[in-house]
């Protein structure tokens, strides 16, 4: 369950790697506060669509606003009792409201009526007026945090024969030293491709030799 609950938190942390890869985005992350929340509890997705229609007065012109809870694929309430479950089995956990995140599309239009918003249309909102709707909407007293979120690139091939980290790793080679991840890499898949959980740890190491050459920091 703790596992469950870092993994989703870390969303935000994996949309922010992937801004150094994309300059642009239609799609951004907001979570209430925890009072917020509690006092829109009948429908906190339409208090979240009015706060960022609030703010975007005089900036994106003829914008859908479409919001709804970051976690869709389970029920809010099933949300808490994991949470729940998470606590009670691990005192040191501290539990997280989930169901305080939200992701928010813009659709529509930008205000020179040229670029088209909508993704599926081929276009996307400048990212300075992104860049100023979100300073807007951290400057609301209902916001915890409001971020883009974007599309992470592809991750780059396995070579671990470039990689100077790879022979210090016994863990990927065949039993009984490891668990023989260099066999896994050579399947459909297994470096990673079409991966839809990303699990990291509390940092990221960007001099590793695998996201230089990924992100060219």
């Amino acid at each position: 369950m703790r596992f469950f609950a870092r993994a989703t938190l870390l969303a935000g942390a994996v949309a922010g790697l992937a801004l150094a890869q994309e300059s642009e985005t239609t799609k951004l992350s907001i979570k209430l506060t925890e009072q917020a929340l509690q006092q829109n509890r009948g429908d906190p997705t339409a208090f979240v669509s009015n706060l960022v229609r609030s703010a975007n007065t005089h900036f994106l012109e003829d914008v859908d606003i479409q919001a709804e809870t970051a976690i869709t694929s389970v029920q809010a309430a099933a949300v808490d009792e994991l949470v729940a479950q998470a606590a009670d089995l691990d005192p040191t956990y501290v539990p997280v409201n989930f169901n305080s995140y939200f992701s928010v599309v813009l659709a529509g239009t930008t205000a020179a009526g040229k670029e088209r918003v909508r993704p599926d249309q081929g276009g996307q909102p400048r990212r300075e007026m992104v860049d100023e709707l979100l300073k807007r909407l951290l400057d609301m007293p209902e916001i915890e945090s409001a971020q883009p979120i974007v599309q992470a690139s592809p991750p780059a091939p396995v070579f671990p024969d470039n990689d100077p980290l790879s022979k210090e790793q016994g863990y990927l080679n065949a039993a009984p030293q490891g668990i023989d991840v260099r066999s896994a890499w050579a399947r459909p898949g297994g470096d990673g491709e079409f991966a839809s959980i990303v699990d990291v740890e509390w940092d990221w190491k960007l001099d590793h030799p695998d996201l230089v050459r990924t992100i060219g920091h």
